[in-house]
């Protein structure tokens, strides 16, 4: 589970039950139904191989225009739909549980290192956005820096819902840059705080094989179902909000 405490960076692997997983999965349903997930384009027009929702008063997206946070979606044109407890309870134990690990290895961290001056509960209460990631077969995301955020700063959380693929970060330890690779199977999750909030990572190699229906009809395990989709939920504050 130890990344390298003095970077921030945890992959906490098995970490939702699958109760908490079937929340997950059945909040995509509502959020699909609501606010439809849609392929952000490159400045060029290209179609990103992912496709994209949000929960919250923000949403991420991308056009010719630029990455920005937008107050509606991009094509109804109507809020997103708030961040709802099933997924802000596991974000809190989540932080929690990275920063108390954190502590183990080095005795002086405290929340306020990674930029939680009120603390762990109340930073998760100012996320004002959860950006819902689908994959689809052949679907990644390229190297990239999360640094659309006014807040570059508080800790980002995600979950890893569905089908296994693979999250790759630069992390410098010891003076030295270097590539951590980890396979994220359904219900791990993983933190990026201090150092790691802005390091360098991508997405890739979608187990298509592995993959889950996690659009199935309500009560429908998608944990074990056959064939379908991966999907990340990431929770951030992105400083926009008043």
């Amino acid at each position: 589970m130890k990344v390298h405490a003095e970077t921030g960076c945890w992959h906490l692997r098995g970490f939702l039950t699958d109760a908490e997983q079937d929340a997950f999965a059945a909040a995509a349903r509502g959020l699909k139904a609501i606010a439809p997930l849609v392929h952000p384009t490159m400045r060029d027009q290209t179609p990103m191989s992912v496709r994209v929702s949000s929960f919250g008063a923000r949403g991420w997206w991308a056009d010719r225009e630029g990455y920005r946070y937008i107050g509606k979606h991009p094509t109804t044109k109507g809020s997103f739909p708030p961040i709802t407890a099933e997924i802000t309870g596991p974000a809190y134990r989540a932080l929690y549980t990275a920063s108390k690990y954190t502590r183990q290895y080095v005795p002086e961290h405290t929340a306020a290192a990674w930029g939680l001056a009120q603390g762990v509960y109340a930073h998760i209460t100012a996320c004002d956005t959860c950006l819902v990631n689908h994959y689809g077969p052949g679907a990644q995301l390229g190297w990239h820096v999360d640094q659309t955020e006014l807040d570059k700063v508080s800790p980002i959380v995600t979950f890893s819902i569905g089908a296994t693929a693979t999250f790759e970060i630069k992390l410098e330890v010891d003076g030295e840059l270097r590539t951590f690779r980890h396979r994220l199977d359904s219900g791990d999750a993983v933190v990026m705080a201090g150092p790691a909030r802005l390091g360098e990572h991508r997405v890739t190699d979608v187990r298509v094989e592995a993959q889950a229906d996690l659009f199935g009809p309500a009560g429908y395990n998608p944990i074990r179902a056959a064939a379908g989709t991966r999907l990340s939920f990431t929770l951030r504050r992105t400083g926009y909000t008043k």
